[in-house]
């Protein structure tokens, strides 16, 4: 079982000092391979979906992408900067932004459908918003 923290609640170190040049490349390999991955798949979707929606449909889908994805832009501004700059973290801390991180996205995730029920009144619109806010 991996434990991050100590019994008092520091962050414990997961890797040796003497390993840490082959970690970090190993994991930025992994982060790079992971985005291109991303990438790859998103625009695979976009294809996919313009050669199977209609023009109206995919300009519906894409107004409704654009948004959430701004949306979930501002939940993760700040958060990791954080993290990696503190000097000490602890249990407390993670927790903490874990907690507020939690309650940002869902506050979000409900506002979302709102905000675009105030901006059009399209019923296709605001029955894609709602399924996407939904979405991971």
């Amino acid at each position: 079982m991996l434990r991050p923290f100590q019994n008092d609640g520091r962050f414990c170190p997961l890797v040796e000092a003497g390993k840490l040049r082959q970690t970090a490349v190993r994991s930025a390999g992994a982060a790079f391979a992971g985005q291109t991955g991303n990438f790859v798949v998103g625009i695979g979707s976009v294809v996919v979906l313009a050669r199977l929606l209609t023009p109206s449909d995919f300009g519906i889908v894409t107004m409704v992408t654009t948004l959430s994805l701004l949306f979930r832009s501002f939940g993760l501004n700040g958060f990791t900067e954080l993290i990696i700059q503190r000097q000490e973290l602890n249990e407390a801390l993670t927790t903490n932004l874990f907690w507020i991180q939690l309650a940002l996205e869902l506050f979000l995730q409900q506002r979302l459908p709102a905000q675009g029920r105030s901006w059009c009144t399209s019923i296709t619109i605001r029955r894609l918003e709602m399924w996407r806010s939904s979405c991971p």
